[in-house]
């Protein structure tokens, strides 16, 4: 199904678009809650870094909406750009719902200041991102090498993409860890 325009794209193996999909809608949903938040708290968002309702605010910008979308778009690339499909393609429905309920429960926790909550979504979160990210980094990496210099380009970056992922969600574990116990500062 490649055509002359689009020369070595496997729109074949693109996944169903409820895949994709439900992370595209989820992510505005997110936003709009972000949105909601800048209402009612206005400038004392920004007032500090470290204020609970700044963090839940950054959590629902980050997790809810950029990790939404680019989760979403490498369900979708990975197979037809990289020529690699996503395995176990049926978990991502079940990871996104426990992603999304995570990121709910987070937010929900750090802005009512309620560390059972967090502590609750810490435990969630990290099974939630594993099922998305552990698939998409294996098709990744297995992808094979492409004979265009704009694939290999592509594909290059959706690799150094997943390192990024990887080492932001070790730091995140470590942040949180330390805010768990106490020992992370706090302004």
């Amino acid at each position: 199904m490649s055509s002359s325009t689009t020369p070595g794209l496997r729109f074949e193996q693109a996944p169903p678009l409820s895949i994709p999909g439900r992370f595209f809608v989820t992510a505005p949903v997110a936003i709009a809650f972000a949105g909601i938040m800048m209402l009612f708290e206005g400038n004392q968002l920004f007032l500090t870094s470290w204020a609970s309702e700044t963090i839940a605010f950054t959590h629902l910008a980050t997790l809810g909406f950029l990790a939404m979308i680019i989760f979403g778009a490498l369900y979708q690339m990975t197979p037809v750009v990289a020529g690699s499909p996503v395995p176990y393609i049926h978990i991502a429905k079940l990871a996104h719902g426990a992603f999304s309920l995570s990121i709910i429960i987070l937010c929900s926790g750090i802005g009512s200041h309620t560390p059972a909550l967090v502590a609750v979504a810490r435990w969630c979160l990290l099974p939630a991102l594993l099922l998305l990210a552990v698939p998409i980094t294996y098709a990744i990496v297995k992808a094979p090498t492409q004979k265009l210099a704009r694939q290999n380009d592509t594909v290059n970056a959706m690799q150094l993409a997943m390192l990024a992922m990887w080492l932001t969600l070790g730091l995140g574990l470590v942040m949180a860890s330390g805010h768990a116990n106490g020992s992370w500062p706090r302004g």
